[in-house]
């Protein structure tokens, strides 16, 4: 195979895996179907929703005019409506997954990091909503104390493979340490899971040392620190200003976890913005003690000495920036939050849809580092903004027509007047009063 076809076996492998679900026991597991379908074909909507992921905001026409391109037989838009009313979001959401990671575990890792399984990336985003979904997607209180509706969106990332193999839908008061036990669902002994500072969750770590699997993280200032042998509390600033840096075996908070505690100084003019950030964010005047730590970069984590030396943990943890790159990728080139709000069905059918073309740009991206030159990777920035730009060609890939041809099917199939009882259209007024000879 020419390294130019690459992407597109990668596309179409995709499409070709759709075949192989067992898309029924899917629906019947997720409760999508409780009996059995007699007119809608669960394939056929599948394809259809995979092939309007690049083509804007999902509507049941735009549904149903792909499942016609498909060979589907007539479909009304109220029993496609009545479907996607139904705990929808379970059956796409498995079906996204089903078709965009593996699970397979077998990493070969030659570096200098002494991990020998994935290297998990976990962190958040939110989009706004109108406040009539705040019952479902419940958000904070404003100073009118209405209360707002915002969607909050976990996700974690496998960044050996730019592969999204988690993902949750909740509202913005499930913060982010009410979410930090979920990635153990997928997390198995030598992995190594970056977090930042809103994951910071004691029992979390616990879990991660009972099973093996290893963590790097930011310091919590107000989180206590004792001697492991001990059990005296420690002072920070007072150790810090002995020496330059810091490398020690301590144990946090009443839980008396054990983790090894990274200080490294940062460069004055940052530490000084950290603290003019302080003082602008907190109500109350911030503490010596914190002033003082701001100075600092303060990590915690299990890895030893040996399996990450003192002079890379900075430079590894540096890498969790990809989510937020990632992030970027996905709300401002392939607008994530550009959502049908028309019905909760819709906005939570619209959600996964977005979300399949950002994991679906994720999977090119991926495919594209064995394109590249190794001193030129490729961006995701630039990767989506490409995709953004031309994400109607997906459907080519999964219709199986070329553009123009496809151009031809969409206009004939969804470019007339609905046939409608009520009232006439404009164009049949105009042949009524002035009929063609």
């Amino acid at each position: 195979m020419r390294k130019p076809e690459v992407l597109e076996h990668r596309l179409q492998a995709k499409v070709e895996a759709l075949d192989q679900l067992d898309l029924t026991a899917m629906a019947r597991q997720t409760g999508f179907v409780l009996r059995e379908l007699r007119k809608l074909d669960l394939a056929i909507l599948i394809k259809a929703w995979v092939g309007l992921a690049g083509t804007g905001m999902p509507t049941l026409e735009r549904i149903l005019g792909a499942m016609t391109l498909l060979g589907h037989e007539t479909y009304s838009k109220q029993a496609l409506s009545e479907h996607l009313r139904k705990p929808s979001n379970g059956f796409f959401a498995t079906v996204l997954m089903a078709l965009l990671w593996s699970d397979a575990h077998q990493v070969i890792r030659k570096g200098r990091l002494g991990v020998s399984g994935r290297i998990w990336v976990h962190d958040s985003t939110t989009i706004a909503l109108p406040d009539r979904f705040a019952a479902d997607f419940p958000g904070c209180v404003n100073q009118s104390r209405r209360t707002l509706s915002q969607l909050k969106l976990q996700c974690v990332f496998d960044l050996d493979k730019l592969e999204l193999a988690q993902f949750s839908l909740s509202g913005f008061t499930r913060n982010d340490q009410a979410a930090a036990g979920d990635i153990l669902t997928i997390a198995k002994a030598g992995d190594l899971v970056l977090r930042d500072l809103g994951y910071f969750v004691l029992t979390a770590f616990a879990a991660f040392r009972e099973r093996s699997i290893h963590f790097l993280s930011r310091y919590r200032h107000l989180i206590s620190v004792c001697d492991p042998l001990t059990h005296t509390p420690l002072n920070l600033p007072k150790l810090l200003k002995r020496q330059p840096r810091l490398d020690i075996q301590v144990c946090l908070g009443t839980d008396q976890v054990l983790v090894r505690l990274v200080a490294l100084p940062v460069p004055p003019e940052v530490a000084n913005r950290r603290r003019r950030q302080a003082y602008r964010d907190c109500r109350a005047r911030p503490s010596k003690e914190s002033l003082f730590l701001m100075g600092w970069n303060l990590f915690v984590t299990d890895l030893s000495a040996s399996q990450c030396p003192l002079k890379l943990v900075a430079e590894i943890y540096r890498i969790r920036w990809t989510i937020e790159i990632i992030f970027k990728a996905w709300k401002s080139c392939l607008r994530l939050a550009r959502l049908n709000t028309h019905s909760r069905g819709m906005l939570r059918f619209s959600v996964l849809t977005q979300l399949l073309l950002c994991a679906l740009t994720l999977d090119l991206c991926a495919a594209l580092r064995h394109l590249c030159p190794p001193d030129r990777p490729p961006s995701i920035l630039r990767v989506a903004a490409i995709i953004a730009n031309h994400s109607g060609l997906i459907a080519c890939v999964v219709f199986q027509q070329p553009p123009a041809r496809l151009l031809n099917a969409l206009l004939i199939a969804q470019g007339s007047y609905e046939l409608r009882r009520d009232r006439k259209n404009a164009a049949i007024r105009f042949a009524a009063l002035f009929p063609l000879a």
